[in-house]
């Protein structure tokens, strides 16, 4: 299943790209946010591998891995759940204003179980909200004043 979605941001597509690549920015973007630990290699480098945990009606954990990485032009990762997998990518472009047109895609490769993978089917809108949900907060983070140079 592919969710994907793009929009403006009036922001230059470096500052985008360093907002989301920092850590310490994860709070912002996504909710139930609750830490990361470096599992391996160096973040954010291809092969780095990262535990994320969020607090939400349950705790969850994924992994990430970053497959590659040319931010501010594209930036691909793959998540692991132990309910599904996805592959994550994003690309960003400049246009004449100096602004940035943003992409992303979500292809979810693994689904554990009958049940999700025709939940997914039925429910594919609220795959689709969840990302849309995750790019307007980046767009909304990167607009704020304090990051504009």
């Amino acid at each position: 299943m592919i969710v994907s979605n793009h929009i403006h941001i009036k922001q230059k597509a470096e500052i985008i790209a360093s907002l989301i690549l920092d850590p310490q920015n994860r709070e912002h973007f996504h909710d139930g946010f609750n830490g990361s630990t470096l599992l391996k290699g160096v973040y954010p480098e291809e092969g780095a591998v990262t535990r994320i945990y969020f607090r939400q009606k349950k705790d969850i954990k994924l992994q990430e891995t970053i497959i590659r990485n040319e931010f501010p032009d594209y930036f691909k990762a793959f998540y692991h759940h132990k309910h599904m997998d996805n592959n994550l990518e994003i690309w960003m472009t400049k246009n004449e204003n100096g602004h940035t047109e943003f992409k992303y895609q979500m292809t979810y490769t693994r689904f554990a179980n009958v049940l999700l993978r025709t939940l997914s089917k039925i429910f594919k809108r609220k795959f689709q909200e969840q990302g849309d949900t995750w790019m307007m907060r980046i767009k909304q983070y990167a607009e704020l004043s304090q990051h504009n140079q």
